[in-house]
C-alpha cells in the first residue's frame, strides 16, 4: 500500500492514478461502480449501530442518497487526496459548495472579505444574498495584509479569494494572505477552479478550505454541473450533516460516470 507521503512525491500522473485505486470504495472493482440508490437496507447490526452512535471510526452507515452514497464517497477521497486534504464534500454545483463553505464558517452576524474581481456567481452571493442572511462582506481591491488590517473587524470570520481571478486572471499573494489570516484568527476560502489541483494546491500554501466548481475542468467534459470542498475531516463533517438538510448534495441519480 502507497502511504500519503510516497503519493505527494509523484509526478502528477502517476499520482493521479495511484490515488484513484486507493479511493476506491469497492476494492474488487476494476471499474468503480455507479450507486444510484436513492436509499440503502438496514440489517438488524447496521441498524442498531445507527441508533446507537457505535459504527467505527471508518465504518460508514449509508443511510438515504441525499446524505451520502459510496460513489460520493469515492469521488471525495480522490478530490481530498489531489489537493493534499484531509477531506471533501460533493455538491450539486460549484455556487453550492461556495454557499456550503461561506455558511461554514459564517452566521448572521458575522463579517467576510473578499477580492474585488471573483466569479460573476459568486459576487451575486456575497454582494445579495448574504446581507439577506444577516452577513456582511467588505470588497477589498487588492488582498495585501496592509489592505486587510484596514477591512477587518472585530466579528471578521473568512477572507475568500480565487487562485487565478475569474475572469481578469490576476494572481494573489498566497503565502501574505494565509500568514495575515493566520495571525488575525481569520479562516481562509480559496476557489481553486481555474488551476485545478494538477496545476495548483493552495491547502499546501496555509490555505483552510477548497472549493472548486466540478463543472470545469475537473469533470472538463462539459456534461456535469457539480461542485467540491475540500479541507479539514471536521469541516466537511459538519458541512455533510448540514448539506444533508439543505439539498446541496451530488445526488445519486447525476453522479459522476
Amino acid at each position: 500500500m502507497i502511504n500519503r507521503e510516497e503519493l505527494h512525491q509523484m509526478k502528477p500522473d502517476a499520482f493521479f492514478i495511484n490515488t484513484s485505486r486507493g479511493a476506491l470504495v469497492d476494492e474488487e472493482a476494476l471499474v468503480e461502480p455507479v450507486y444510484r440508490t436513492s436509499t440503502f437496507v438496514f440489517t438488524e447490526e447496521r441498524l442498531e449501530k445507527w441508533l446507537q452512535g457505535t459504527a467505527g471510526e471508518e465504518e460508514i452507515i449509508y443511510t438515504y442518497g441525499r446524505s451520502r452514497n459510496p460513489t460520493q464517497i469515492s469521488l471525495q477521497k480522490k478530490i481530498a487526496a489531489l489537493e493534499h486534504g484531509e477531506a471533501a464534500l460533493v455538491t450539486a454545483s460549484g455556487m453550492a459548495a461556495i454557499t456550503m463553505a461561506i455558511l461554514g464558517y459564517c452566521k448572521s452576524g458575522d463579517h467576510l472579505i473578499y477580492a474585488q474581481t471573483v466569479y460573476g456567481g459568486t459576487y451575486n452571493l456575497m454582494a445579495h444574498v448574504l446581507k439577506d442572511l444577516g452577513i456582511d462582506v467588505t470588497f477589498v481591491q487588492d488582498l495585501t495584509a496592509e489592505n486587510l488590517n484596514r477591512a477587518k473587524r472585530g466579528n471578521t470570520r473568512m477572507v475568500y479569494f480565487e487562485t487565478v481571478a475569474n475572469p481578469t486572471l490576476e494572481i494573489p499573494e498566497f503565502d501574505e494572505i494565509a500568514a495575515w489570516a493566520k495571525k488575525s484568527g481569520v479562516h481562509t476560502v480559496v476557489d481553486n477552479t481555474f488551476t485545478s489541483p494538477y496545476l495548483f494546491r493552495p491547502l499546501d500554501w496555509g490555505i483552510d478550505t477548497v472549493i472548486h466548481s466540478g463543472t470545469k475542468y475537473i469533470n472538463g467534459h462539459g456534461d456535469l454541473v457539480a461542485g467540491v470542498v475540500v479541507g479539514s475531516t471536521a469541516f466537511c463533517e459538519g458541512l455533510r450533516k448540514k448539506s444533508t438538510w439543505t439539498s446541496g448534495r451530488f445526488f445519486p441519480p447525476i453522479i459522476v460516470h
